[in-house]
């Protein structure tokens, strides 16, 4: 922001006593100015030449120190108020190229109160006036254009208060008085639609109907309430839409309905409330989808410490935490079944009768462990009975016989392949 610059104190003496003046820095004044009364001044000249090349302090000082040589000297003064004058243009100047015009019409001021005939004074006050208030036709025009009806209201009156005929400000401040009744109109067009509304409980339509009213005229109270008994109805309807869908399971979206709720009526605690709630149960909601796709790959353990340590932390999805520990004991379950079965259709029997029977060491009965497991316990007992019968006859065809019928449910038992092929060789 420009600052004006203090000038320097220089003393003066006049003839009666000396005093103290505040002597300040001079604007460029032109080189014809000359005294208006005295005799012409022996450094005239050099105070010019002083004042054309913008040495303005210097100016102030020579000046001053003349008066002070003689204070009866009416040249020396009017050379001083002189370049006095020439520092307060400079000074108004340079504000008003830096945009700050109010400092620069108070510089002016100083500089006409000191040379109140100057008409140079008076066409610099008169310009930066002028550039004045074509900035608030800006500024009018621009708030106009923004809507802002207020500002531009205040910008044409405060051109009208400083030049009462001024057209342009007289135009604008027309349209704007106009503008603002037309809004009046609008806002008893809108409030009525929006009283409608409300009696018909279409409340979005009511809610944006007096939004529109309070556009056009702000701040008004019967729409200002009106707004607000729009607000907590509709903030009573996300209330129950946000309990339905958390009965529902559908977590994410209570949170953002009870969020909408709080938005419209702040003292509503039960929207406060279910948005803590439902922030919680979000994040259960999502670990235990991450449980069930550990359930799918078949990591239980893991899926089964997630479910555990969530059950500690809801309030709400008890239920379906169990069901999943529930699931993950059936699909650990269902896993070593699959194991024993695919030991039994591989002829690996003994492991397969050992995975039945831990099996059903942790259920008595499922699907139809028990039954194959019976079978193989049979299968087994079978083999060493038939094959110990085969070691004990000398006789080659029963033999052979023997060992066939263990080859026939159980070709992997022990050495009877070999056995086989070596009687098949030995036939003629």
């Amino acid at each position: 922001m420009f600052q004006i610059t203090r000038p320097p104190m220089v003393l003066l003496r006049t003839q009666s006593r000396a005093r103290p003046l505040l002597l300040p820095l001079l604007l460029l004044l032109p080189l014809s100015c000359q005294a208006a009364t005295g005799s012409q001044s022996l450094f005239n000249s050099e105070l010019d030449l002083m004042i054309a090349r913008g040495q303005f302090d210097e100016a102030v000082r020579l000046a001053a120190s003349a008066v002070e040589a003689d204070p009866a000297d009416l040249t020396a003064q009017a050379d001083h108020r002189r370049a006095t004058v020439a520092w307060h243009l400079e000074q108004g100047r340079r504000a008003t190229f830096a945009g700050a015009d109010e400092e620069a019409l108070a510089s002016f001021a100083r500089a006409q109160e000191i040379e109140p005939g100057s008409e140079l004074v008076a066409n610099w006050i008169d310009k930066t006036r002028r550039k004045v208030r074509q900035s608030l036709l800006g500024q009018a025009a621009e708030a106009l254009a923004n809507e802002n009806l207020e500002a531009a209201l205040m910008a044409y009156g405060g051109i009208l208060a400083e030049e009462p005929d001024n057209g342009d400000a007289q135009a604008g401040l027309e349209r704007v008085l106009s503008e603002m009744e037309q809004r009046g109109d609008l806002a008893d067009d809108y409030y009525r639609d929006g009283i409608n509304a409300l009696a018909d409980l279409w409340l979005e339509q009511a809610r944006a109907r007096f939004a529109y009213s309070n556009k056009y005229r702000a701040g008004d109270e019967r729409t200002e309430m009106r707004t607000g008994e729009v607000d907590q109805l509709l903030a009573g309807q996300r209330l129950a839409l946000g309990a339905d869908l958390e009965q529902r399971g559908l977590y994410h979206a209570a949170s953002f309905e009870y969020g909408l709720a709080a938005e419209l009526d702040g003292s509503l605690g039960a929207a406060r409330a279910g948005i803590s709630r439902m922030a919680v149960e979000t994040v259960v909601a999502r670990r235990l989808e991450t449980a069930r796709m550990n359930i799918l790959r078949g990591e239980f353990e893991k899926a089964q410490g997630t479910l555990e340590e969530l059950s500690g932390e809801t309030a709400l999805q008890g239920e379906a935490i169990a069901g999943l520990l529930d699931e993950v004991d059936a699909q650990r379950m269902e896993s070593r079944y699959q194991t024993a079965l695919s030991l039994e259709r591989d002829k690996r029997f003994v492991a397969a009768r050992d995975a039945y029977a831990a099996l059903l060491a942790d259920a008595s009965y499922y699907s139809d462990a028990r039954a194959r497991h019976a079978a193989l316990v049979d299968y087994i007992e079978r083999a060493a009975r038939l094959y110990s019968e085969a070691q004990e006859t000398s006789n080659s065809a029963e033999r052979a016989a023997l060992l066939g019928q263990i080859a026939f449910f159980w070709p992997g038992y022990r050495d009877v392949r070999s056995q086989l092929a070596a009687l098949r060789a030995q036939q003629p």
